[in-house]
């Protein structure tokens, strides 16, 4: 039994009310996760520098200690990386974005498009997408609060992010017409732009 199970549908805090209904529901992968939010990358390299410098030291004990490190930290940041996108559901409605997320402290937030101003998407090597979603407006919500599901280095205005999408292209249509229903002056295209995958259009990560 998880913490989950009370759900009446899967990411969602509570039943839909009439008139609403569910357009697109996934989860981040676990892999792209890794990569973009975890940096495992980044960590591989740091730890691969630490070995070629025990390798010119000569030291065994030091060599066996920089992989022993570097196994546990790589599998700590593979693991959480994994737990996080299996605990990770976002839904899409006609009426609003739903992030429900936490490996240790499950949350539910509810992002209705009247608060999102506009989304973008930039795609990884593997086509996999991250879709940041500017919100409009004064909002109470802290960077914390997202992580890992956050645009990075927006500390002062977060911007919660769809991470490691497959079907971002699907995704980032859908938004495009439902923000264009709730804001009836927004070009459909206007705040909600998709990337080609070869884009070096900069979102951090």
């Amino acid at each position: 039994m998880s913490e989950y199970d009370h759900e009446p549908i899967p990411g969602l805090p509570g039943t839909l009310p009439a008139g609403e209904e569910i357009l697109w529901r996934g989860s981040p992968d676990w892999f792209g996760l890794a990569q973009r939010a975890f940096h495992v990358r980044g960590f591989a390299v740091y730890f691969a520098m630490l070995l070629v410098v025990s390798l010119i030291n000569g030291t065994l004990i030091g060599i066996g200690l920089t992989i022993t490190g570097a196994m546990l930290g790589l599998g700590i940041l593979f693991g959480l990386a994994w737990l996080s996108a299996r605990t990770t559901i976002y839904t899409i409605t006609n009426k609003r974005v739903v992030m429900r997320f936490g490996m240790a402290l499950p949350a539910a937030i509810n992002l209705p498009f009247s608060a999102i101003g506009g989304a973008n998407v930039a795609y990884d090597s593997k086509g996999r997408g991250d879709i940041p979603l500017s919100l409009t407006g004064k909002h109470r919500l802290g960077y914390l609060q997202f992580w890992p599901h956050a645009r990075a280095w927006k500390l002062a205005r977060p911007e919660p992010m769809l991470r490691s999408i497959k079907d971002a292209t699907t995704v980032v249509a859908i938004l495009s017409v439902e923000l264009a229903k709730t804001h009836a002056s927004m070009s459909p295209v206007q705040d909600v732009h998709p990337a080609q995958p070869q884009s070096t259009e900069a979102i951090a990560a």
